[in-house]
């Protein structure tokens, strides 16, 4: 006889405490209602918002292999956002988009009968409103290539400037004015000081300036400069960027993958994994990322760097060189890259002919970034060179055609021009960004020119 049938009979004959008590066995031993049915311990469950920005959240669930497949949901203000029946969720992220900024939302996560709950408010969005005065330096062979805002009031452009036939390497920033400056290398370090036009700028907020005519380091700190000769024989090709943590952890990147680290006390060449043009390092202790990029831009790549060493990871690729979409955000990502970015959750940005973001170990497309998909021609922008941001509700990215986008947390617009009207004779390469003030670089009808912007 089956045990259904031994327990069909056993109900017949007991009073109703055992009825209930046996109608719950043959449950059991039928269908396994036992699992559907009991409250599931809640400290084997992760329910937990990793992160929210003005229009999104990020919710990690996860529980322990040992409940077994469940039947989870996940609502948000009583919508259902996600769900699965009968499964098992080992460790999984729910981006959840599109939210309303400065709003509050209540999250509740079912597994079986078991209910949590969470609630978030998203964040404030950013002003688009700028006020903004542009230079140009008319003289001929004037350019700018490098720039970094270290606070409000002080900040570097750098280059070749001709003012009145007289050369200037950089110009400072002093809250109100763009000053001329003289900054002064030993080149080759043979004891002959000389001004040499400049290849890139970083600053420490607090603390020293350094700048690179890229084969050289000088450090300038009140009104003296220190030409650094020590990293000059560990160079395999021109410096193109610099970045650094502080003045105690900073790397000098450059060409055929050059890629030197500052301890605070001297310079150690280091593997970067790649031989190609190292165009820009960014990031933060423990989250830095560095894009390099071939002579043709048909190939290029971006580097991690973790525990000591830095590591490829992930490739860029166009059409020509073997790209395929399906590889898109899993293997590669598809046109060469130059400028990059990292938030203050870690997220990576990276631009050039398209722009993407990594965040929570996913790749996408920037969120809301028009005219940005593969397959498609953008029309009223150009190529993307460079980006940088205070925060994910706070970023600007530059190009060609006179490109300057912001981005406030919730939109995107186009500042200083009109997206259907693009600027053909403006080519905007570097961008930098602190706190109120913002700089642009770059070269209209062949003369450099400076765009200054300050939040209001």
């Amino acid at each position: 006889m089956s045990n259904a049938i031994k327990y069909s009979i056993i109900l017949r004959w007991n009073n109703s405490r055992m009825v209930l008590l046996l109608a719950f066995i043959v449950c059991a031993s039928i269908i396994g209602c036992d699992e559907a049915n009991t409250l599931v311990d809640t400290k084997s469950i992760v329910f937990d918002i990793e992160d929210v920005t003005c229009t999104e959240s990020f919710i990690r669930i996860a529980y322990s292999e040992s409940l077994g497949e469940r039947n989870v949901v996940v609502k948000r203000d009583g919508a259902t956002i996600f769900s699965l029946n009968g499964s098992h969720i080992v460790d999984t992220t729910i981006a959840d988009r599109p939210l309303r900024p400065s709003t509050k939302y209540v999250y509740r996560l079912s597994i079986d009968n078991t209910t949590l709950e969470r609630t978030v408010v998203t964040k404030d969005t950013t002003t688009h409103t700028w006020s903004m005065q542009t230079q140009v330096f008319a003289e001929p062979a004037s350019y700018l290539w490098g720039v970094y805002v270290v606070n409000d009031s002080l900040a570097y452009a750098v280059g070749g400037i001709y003012i009145n036939d007289t050369l200037y390497n950089a110009l400072e920033w002093d809250g109100k004015s763009w000053n001329p400056m003289q900054v002064q290398l030993v080149v080759p370090c043979n004891g002959v000081l000389i001004v040499p036009s400049l290849e890139c700028v970083w600053g420490y907020n607090g603390g020293s300036t350094f700048f690179s005519d890229g084969g050289s380091v000088a450090r300038y700190a009140g009104m003296k400069y220190t030409t650094d000769c020590r990293m000059t024989a560990l160079l395999s090709g021109a410096i193109y960027a610099m970045y650094g943590v502080d003045e105690s952890d900073m790397f000098v990147a450059g060409k055929n993958g050059t890629m030197i680290h500052y301890d605070g006390k001297g310079w150690l060449k280091e593997n970067s994994s790649t031989s190609l043009h190292i165009k820009e390092v960014a990031g933060r202790k423990g989250s830095l990322y560095a894009v390099g990029i071939s002579s043709l831009g048909d190939e290029g790549i971006i580097i991690k760097y973790h525990n000591g060493t830095w590591r490829p990871h992930i490739r860029t690729l166009t059409g020509s060189t073997g790209y395929t979409k399906n590889g898109l955000f899993n293997r590669t990502l598809y046109g060469s890259l130059e400028g990059i970015w990292v938030d203050e959750s870690d997220a990576l940005y990276a631009v050039g002919g398209f722009a993407y973001r990594y965040k929570n170990e996913r790749w996408e497309y920037l969120p809301g970034f028009p005219e940005n998909e593969v397959g498609t021609l953008p029309r009223n922008r150009g190529y993307l060179t460079d980006i940088d941001g205070n925060a994910h509700n706070d970023i600007l990215v530059v190009g060609e055609y006179g490109t300057i986008r912001h981005f406030n947390g919730s939109t995107w617009t186009s500042i200083g021009g009109v997206d259907n009207f693009p600027d053909a004779e403006t080519m905007w390469q570097g961008v930098s960004m602190k706190g109120r003030l913002c700089v642009a670089i770059g070269r209209r009808r062949g003369e450099a020119v400076l765009l200054t912007m300050m939040k209001k």
